[in-house]
């Protein structure tokens, strides 16, 4: 019984990394859970990293957190380890990219089947 819903679960996972995958190389609208931190800040703000034609915008889920926009030059500067003092308050699983922007750097966190979206749509703008 177990495995039958493990296997269940990761098709169905793999099949939502494939349509989103499909969506981005296709320019049309995705969107996926990341939280977003600035380093002088402790606390995370969760939301929706959407992805529209090329065009990226991050939509903060409520009004708590210090995040409420992302600057507009944000850059990919690297990749931290999962073991990094960062990491502290978000998913187990999830992977952080540190940004920089001319406002100073961010942090973005998110799961590794939705990194690679991140990524690619950070290196397109």
């Amino acid at each position: 019984m177990f495995m039958t819903g493990a296997m269940a679960a990761g098709i169905l996972i793999n099949r939502r990394q494939d349509r989103l995958a499909a969506h981005l190389v296709d320019g049309r609208r995705i969107q996926f859970r990341c939280a977003v931190r600035n380093p002088q800040s402790p606390r995370w703000t969760s939301g929706r990293f959407v992805v529209d034609s090329g065009l990226w915008s991050w939509e903060p889920c409520s009004t708590r957190g210090d995040v409420r926009t992302l600057p507009a030059d944000l850059r990919l500067a690297q990749v931290l380890p999962q073991g990094a003092p960062e990491a502290k308050r978000t998913h187990f699983r999830s992977m952080i990219i540190k940004c920089s922007s001319s406002q100073g750097d961010v942090l973005i966190a998110t799961v590794p089947g939705q990194i690679e979206h991140l990524y690619m749509a950070l290196t397109r703008a």
